[in-house]
Order: structure tokens, then C-alpha cells, then sequence
């Protein structure tokens, strides 16, 4: 069985990582998500994300939703592509731009410490910024999971996890001076439409799995009524 099964914590074994006191994480309503995307500044970086343009562009010709806005980030084209969602993810609003504060926290660390210098006196310090951001991505995990009162599939939110594993354990490995993480021109854009699709699927795999639980319901209860009701005339 899957640690987590219906909402509830069962088990810290899928969260194998260093406790959270060796992580730099202050308290704020993304937890440490929005003080992180802001600390350090890094060095503007002269190629747009032009995924987020493109939802800005799209925001503009579609009219404002009020349950699609985030404390920082609007979604409303974004989740009203029904190309995308069969119908808006409004209950996933905070875990979708907690997402995004993540994806800009870690363009911060690549472009802060993959295009420039380390200083080797930092090192331990630029460590505790991956673990922190590490953490916060199996914090994302967790609340997504905690926050389903039916049986979800894993496998998107496995792979979202692994996903973030791999990309800490190679930033970690260039700030040590091992294996280096290149960073040629457009290897940021894809590493960050790859973080952002990673989750994307977690939010598809969500609603089709409670559209599937909420059906499985209507379907059990429209029988009872039924068997009720021919109790009831018979």
C-alpha cells in the first residue's frame, strides 16, 4: 500500500529526506515558497519564459475568474483551456501557484549558481537553499495527496518528485565541484517547461481521478435510491 491512501498521513518513508531543521524554511501562506523566491536575486535573465507570457497573453483576451486568481499569479486561461482541464481546477489554485512559486525559486538557484561562480565558502549555505527547496516540493506533495477524499494515482506525483530529486542531487553535485550542470542557451526554458509539465500532469491525474470517485458515488447512490424505492412500492 502507498503511504499515503485517502487523504491522511500513514507513513514519512515516501518523504525520504533530511529533517526539516536542517532546512532554511520560514513560515509565510505558501510556506517557505514565496520568502525563497525572492532570496537571493538573482541576475535577470534575458530569455522569457514564454510559457507564462503566453498566459498572460491569453489572460488578457479571456475575462478575469475570480476563483482562478492567486495571491500572486492569475490562472484563469490557463485553467479554463479545455484542452487542457475537462472543467477548472479552481480547488487546486494555491497547490498550482505554490507550483509556480517553486519553478521561479529554482530558475533563481540554476541562473545564481550555475551561470556564475561559486564561492567554496558558501557552499554549505547554497546546500541548505536546494534542501529547502527540495523540502517545499515534498511539502507541495504531501498537500496535494492530504487534500483528496478519494483514491488517487501516484504515479504523477512520483514522477514530479523524482523529477525534483534528480534536478537537486545535480545542483548539489555542480555546487561541490563534482559533475558540472551545464546551462547552454534554452537549456533553462526546458528545464522549466519540464518542471511545469511534471506538474501539470499531477493536476490532469487529480481531476480525473475525482470526476471517476464523484461518479462511482452518483452511480452508488442513484442505485440505492432505486433498490429503496422498489422496497418502498413493493
Amino acid at each position: 500500500m502507498h503511504p499515503f491512501h485517502n487523504g491522511p498521513l500513514r507513513s514519512l518513508e515516501y518523504f525520504n529526506f533530511p529533517p526539516q531543521a536542517d532546512c532554511n524554511i520560514r513560515d509565510d501562506p505558501y510556506s517557505a515558497a514565496a520568502h525563497a523566491y525572492y532570496q537571493p536575486t538573482p541576475p535577470k535573465v534575458s530569455s522569457p519564459d514564454h510559457s507564462s507570457s503566453h498566459l498572460s497573453t491569453l489572460s488578457l483576451k479571456t475575462p478575469p475568474c475570480p476563483l482562478c486568481k492567486g495571491q500572486k499569479f492569475g490562472f484563469t486561461a490557463y485553467f479554463h483551456n479545455t484542452k487542457i482541464f475537462f472543467e477548472p481546477p479552481h480547488e487546486l489554485l494555491r497547490f498550482v501557484e505554490k507550483s509556480y512559486y517553486l519553478r521561479d525559486r529554482l530558475t533563481s538557484l540554476l541562473v545564481t549558481y550555475t551561470m556564475h561562480d561559486i564561492e567554496q565558502n558558501r557552499v554549505q549555505a547554497i546546500e541548505k537553499e536546494i534542501n529547502a527547496w527540495q523540502q517545499e516540493v515534498l511539502s507541495l506533495v504531501q498537500d496535494v495527496v492530504c487534500s483528496s477524499d478519494f483514491e488517487l494515482d501516484f504515479t504523477h506525483l512520483d514522477r514530479a518528485k523524482a523529477w525534483a530529486f534528480e534536478m537537486a542531487k545535480q545542483l548539489k553535485e555542480h555546487t561541490w565541484g563534482g559533475m558540472r550542470l551545464e546551462m547552454p542557451k534554452g537549456r533553462l526554458l526546458v528545464l522549466k517547461k519540464e518542471f511545469r509539465m511534471c506538474w501539470e500532469e499531477v493536476w490532469k491525474g487529480f481531476m480525473v481521478d475525482q470526476r471517476s470517485a464523484r461518479d462511482a458515488m452518483n452511480a452508488r447512490t442513484s442505485t440505492w435510491v432505486e433498490n429503496s424505492g422498489a422496497e418502498f412500492t413493493g
